[in-house]
């Protein structure tokens, strides 16, 4: 599929992406973040559907932590959610990122940074209002223009196929990990504990996970990074699978990322190639 170019900036760029994997977006509109609000509130009033064939539910909040405690509670429920929030917005989501972080919920906030300090001396990156919460737990990616915003889609907990014409539109820039070394225990009905509990039942000595772009197969796309991990006479699932994300997941996907951002990833002929 061709490529399509549009002009737009950051907070388009964000919320057109947001939107196709989002079921439930909490929020509350501030400067310099509004905007991406606004789209997701009147593409949702105008019935556009997500990747997943339904309208995003939209709840608009009277504050910045009330939009935080919609996302928690929603990502309880197990819905895919969001929020969009400035920089100085987020500090007041804090309290709630804590809970989020800690219960291990996978979603995503989308900030527009305030914070403009190249006048001065900044180990942030001018970044440093929306640095005030890296002790939270929270992952941050930083783009610097619109284009990077939309360059890769990473998944981590979505157990939904994506659609061809998703997978047309951003090949090989849409990564996912599963938890074991693929192929073995992947595919179709493979995930969460259940790659585990097979993994245990089947007595073998080493799983780990796999970070790989995703084709239109389940667990069938090129591989980017695996981790082994090794397995223990007494382990149940549940604690597998906490050790396998310890060990693994949490390693695997920040690193690949980096090496993507870094353009280090290159695939050929359905093989992904590491240029250190």
């Amino acid at each position: 599929m061709a490529r399509k170019f549009k002009t737009m900036d950051g907070n388009n760029a964000a919320a057109h992406v947001s939107y196709a994997f989002t079921e439930v977006a909490g929020i509350y509109p501030i400067t310099p973040s509004s905007p991406m609000a606004d789209y997701v509130d009147q593409w949702s009033a105008q019935g556009l559907k997500n990747i997943f064939g339904t309208t995003v539910k939209v709840a608009e909040m009277q504050s910045e932590a009330g939009a935080s405690g919609t996302v928690h509670g929603s990502l309880a429920a197990g819905a895919l959610t969001t929020t969009y929030t400035a920089s100085q917005g987020l500090l007041l989501m804090i309290p709630n990122m804590y809970k989020i972080a800690g219960e291990l919920l996978p979603c995503v906030f989308h900030v527009s940074a305030r914070c403009v300090a190249s006048h001065a001396l900044n180990i942030f990156g001018d970044h440093s209002d929306v640095y005030a919460c890296r002790q939270t737990g929270f992952a941050m990616l930083a783009e610097t223009n619109p284009q990077e915003v939309m360059d890769l889609v990473v998944l981590a907990g979505c157990l939904v196929i994506i659609p061809e014409k998703m997978i047309d539109a951003y090949e090989n820039r849409i990564i996912n990990i599963h938890p074991s070394l693929i192929p073995s225990f992947c595919g179709t009905g493979y995930y969460g504990l259940t790659v585990h509990e097979k993994v245990l039942e089947r007595g073998v000595k080493v799983t780990g996970a796999t970070v790989h772009f995703v084709d239109k197969g389940t667990d069938t796309g090129p591989i980017i990074f695996q981790q082994p991990v090794m397995i223990k006479q007494d382990d149940t699932k549940e604690v597998l699978q906490q050790r396998v994300m310890e060990e693994a997941e949490w390693i695997l996907l920040p690193k690949a990322i980096d090496y993507i951002a870094n353009g280090k990833i290159k695939v050929e002929q359905n093989k992904v190639i590491i240029e250190e």
